[in-house]
């Protein structure tokens, strides 16, 4: 037996023996039964089966799970950086229909062309031309011949529309319709958008420090499953073993419960990454105390102290009731 160089078959050869073979047919209920005799025989088996398919890494390699701290970081940065080009665009395409807004050149390109009559002192940025992304906004600015105007005299007209010429009013509240309309959907979009993107920037930030706190979370489990094989005593390894995998399910609830909240933006996802620690950290604690101190794990006595003057107050109610 043997197996080829290449690792594609096994190969057996097989001297001196029988083959028996026993065919079924669909036109008899009797199976014909053949026997061959050998000297040598090759039998080969195809491996290909049994063959490690690596799977593409570049179908996985922009997932979450499959990132690492410093990568996790980088990425929550550049959507934070992208929700940042997303509300500028937004604000430079409302200037270019508000005049009295100013252009925010922050991820504006430079111009580049080469003037004659300007220093290097004197660069300015384009604000009309460059598009950062392909989801980004241009700003436009608007430009067109001057709306014709009444002679009214300023001080006696009650609006500024009253200024305006009769035949032209209707075309400047279409206009003026347009632009609001527009601004509005863009506005809708970008906040939808923005939405999404945080939502991705937190599951980022959950996720990179869910690395450290899952990593620190080993140790306080090892704070309550050591002082749980002291304290309890009886049952052997069974009744600590179960305490212990209660503890380890409380804190994978803990940890859903924590993603959820963080995702639905009513904790920081730092904060809740760290919850989860935050609250089996005291219970440890306080378990290796106990043990270290040979204590029972749960002093009840209490608890009987707290109860008795309420015993006593439902019996007196019950005689006066009688």
């Amino acid at each position: 037996m043997f197996a080829t160089p290449d690792g594609r078959y096994f190969v057996m050869k097989l001297t001196n023996g029988h083959q028996y073979v026993q065919s079924a047919t669909s036109s008899s209920s009797r199976y014909p039964f053949v026997r061959t005799s050998f000297r040598e025989y090759t039998k080969i088996f195809d491996l290909s089966e049994f063959q490690l398919n690596r799977t593409n890494e570049e179908l996985f390699k922009s997932s979450r799970q499959m990132m690492s701290a410093s990568q996790l970081k980088l990425a929550s940065d550049s959507i934070a950086v992208e929700m940042d080009k997303r509300v500028k665009s937004l604000s430079n395409f409302m200037a270019g229909y508000v005049q009295i807004l100013e252009m925010d050149s922050t991820y504006l390109e430079r111009d580049t062309t080469p003037d004659p009559n300007e220093t290097v002192a004197d660069s300015r940025y384009v604000n009309v031309e460059y598009v950062p992304d392909q989801h980004a906004m241009v700003p436009v600015q608007i430009q067109g011949t001057p709306i014709p105007r009444k002679k009214t005299d300023l001080k006696k007209a009650r609006s500024f529309i009253e200024t305006i010429d009769d035949a032209e009013r209707e075309n400047l509240f279409i206009r003026a319709d347009n632009i609001v309309r527009s601004i509005q959907n863009q506005a809708e979009t970008t906040e939808a958008m923005l939405v999404r993107m945080e939502e991705s920037r937190v599951k980022h930030v959950f996720d990179r420090h869910s690395k450290y706190s899952i990593a620190l979370a080993c140790f306080i489990f090892l704070f309550i499953g050591a002082p749980m094989g002291a304290i309890i005593r009886k049952g052997g390894f069974g009744y600590p073993i179960l305490v212990s995998t209660v503890f380890f399910m409380l804190f994978v609830v803990i940890t859903i419960f924590c993603r959820k909240i963080a995702e639905s933006f009513i904790l920081t996802p730092e904060a809740a990454a760290w919850v989860p620690c935050a609250i089996l950290f005291p219970t440890g604690w306080i378990l290796t105390v106990r043990a270290m101190r040979d204590a029972r794990m749960m002093n009840v006595g209490w608890l009987g102290r707290l109860l008795k003057p309420i015993g006593r107050w439902l019996r007196w109610t019950k005689k006066a009731v009688a």
